[in-house]
């Protein structure tokens, strides 16, 4: 089966930041996850309302979502993860009929 051609990325432009940082920034920011089972309780309870509580959309950024994995399972090896990964972690989605009228009428139901 041919998936299509597969450009290599590009990978020219100029790190912004050493190696060691790299490293250092990157182990910060998996620590930064690490919750204590306390702590998810007490967002759990915090963001009940979900999509009215904005702790509940600060909470989903930098993590993969149940969601999400209907995309990510289906990939083709030939898809790039990285460009994946960046479309589901920095939405833009505002919304479309479906949503709204989920949003005007879930009180309703």
């Amino acid at each position: 089966m041919d998936y299509g051609e597969v450009q290599k990325a590009n990978y020219s432009h100029k790190a912004d930041m050493t190696k060691d940082e790299f490293k250092t920034k990157s182990e910060e920011f998996l620590i930064s996850l690490i919750m204590t089972e306390t702590k998810v309780s007490q967002i759990e309870r915090a963001t009940v309302g979900q999509k009215a509580i904005p702790l509940w959309f600060e909470q989903r950024t930098n993590r993969l979502t149940v969601s999400h994995f209907g995309e990510i399972c289906p990939m083709r090896p030939t898809t790039s993860c990285a460009k994946t990964i960046t479309k589901l972690l920095h939405v833009s989605f505002g919304g479309n009929k479906h949503t709204r009228w989920e949003n005007d009428h879930e009180n309703m139901l």
